[in-house]
């Protein structure tokens, strides 16, 4: 990027980012997602990015630096998890947490994550397990995710009660194609 932005500003282009997926801020569940990321590699990242922006503010620019496609809750989700989320969003701004409320971990077959849930007796078939609370499909109404249940009641609670507040407002755009 150092040597792309230059070139970009030279002939009146920009390069924007508009969201990047963190998943979460908590070392134990990083490590979970094995997608080799880290809270430290995410704040270097985001020091790398403000540089940029101050670098180039013609041609580099994060539209939205508080959503992060961050997962709050997942089957094994701890309080200390949760704490340590909270305390990136008040680094970051309450912008994370109001659009992170109630984001939950979504399993589907063939995840190595579904086999870690499955594992550890996280996987059930009852109504009212948190993936129940939202029905989706992917692609067909038979392909459907898994349902879990947490790990720690203490999660399951706060998750319920965070849920009953009203949503932040969602908007979207898509294209005339």
């Amino acid at each position: 990027l150092d040597e792309l932005l230059p070139r970009l500003e030279e002939a009146g282009h920009g390069l924007t980012l508009r969201s990047m997926g963190v998943e979460s801020f908590s070392a134990a569940e990083n490590q979970r997602f094995n997608k080799g990321l880290s809270a430290e590699k995410v704040w270097a990242c985001l020091d790398m990015l403000k540089d940029f922006e101050r670098r180039y503010p013609r041609s580099f620019g994060v539209e939205d630096v508080g959503y992060f496609a961050m997962i709050l809750f997942t089957p094994w989700t701890t309080p200390k998890d949760l704490a340590v989320n909270i305390e990136a969003a008040r680094r970051l701004g309450d912008d994370l947490l109001e659009k992170a409320l109630g984001t939950r971990l979504q399993l589907w077959e063939g995840l190595a994550i579904t086999e870690l849930a499955r594992h550890d007796g996280l996987l059930v078939d009852e109504p009212g397990a948190p993936s129940e609370l939202v029905a989706v499909c992917i692609s067909s109404p038979d392909f459907r995710e898994l349902h879990w249940r947490f790990n720690d009641p203490r999660s399951e609670r706060i998750f319920r009660l965070l849920i009953r507040l009203d949503p932040p407002p969602f908007t979207a755009n898509f294209g005339d194609d």
